[in-house]
């Protein structure tokens, strides 16, 4: 019974190196999320980059403001929206209230509350960070000229970035999908990746 600690010792010295996974044969999917994971030393990938200070908010101050209406506090319960949430294709050719535009913004990335340093927003984000951007496309979207526009989350207001049509530049950008293009209004989710991997380094980019 006394030489198991021998074997055992041995056969982790020399035995299960053996069954590691290489890091080289792997995939850039695998390899990415083996190398930004942790073992019992910290980050298992050494080449890690820090992204840089950014900002919370991305505004446009060169472009013209446009003041959203309150988000209303009334609506259907959370189980009715879950029962009856589905995937629609088939879009219809009605005007977009701006109310109704407005809520869909604030359910999205609106700020609900604060805590202590941290203001809050309806979706969550780890360190509380926000890297998702909104912006959309305006085809029929009431008292909005078509256009390209950013959500401007800090006070809740849009930033027109370019007036035009753009349905078609969005069905071609999207691989030309027959559900792209035809709707009165296209929401746009970006990611400014360095809000989080100046927190988690290249973790940041899961």
């Amino acid at each position: 019974m006394r030489f198991y600690p021998f074997f055992i010792l041995l056969f982790i010295t020399f035995f299960m190196p053996l069954f590691a996974v290489n890091g080289d044969s792997l995939s850039i999917g695998p390899r990415f999320h083996r190398e930004t994971g942790y073992d019992e030393y910290g980050m298992v990938g050494k080449n890690i980059s820090w992204g840089e200070n950014m900002p919370l908010y991305k505004e446009y101050p060169e472009a013209g403001k446009i003041k959203l209406p309150l988000p209303s506090n009334e609506g259907k319960s959370v189980e009715r929206a879950i029962r009856e949430r589905q995937s629609v294709r088939l879009y219809s050719s009605k005007t977009v209230s701006l109310e109704h535009l407005a809520q869909v913004l604030f359910a999205a990335a609106g700020l609900t509350h604060t805590m202590g340093e941290y203001a809050l927003r309806a979706a969550p984000s780890g360190g509380a960070l926000y890297p998702i951007e909104t912006y959309f496309i305006v085809d029929k979207v009431e008292n909005l000229p078509m256009g390209l526009y950013h959500y401007q989350v800090a006070d809740s207001s849009l930033a027109l970035l370019k007036e035009g049509y753009f349905n078609k530049d969005i069905h071609i950008a999207a691989n030309e999908q027959k559900t792209v293009g035809n709707s009165p209004l296209t929401i746009i989710l970006t990611a400014r990746f360095a809000r989080s991997t100046r927190k988690y380094a290249d973790r940041g980019y899961r």
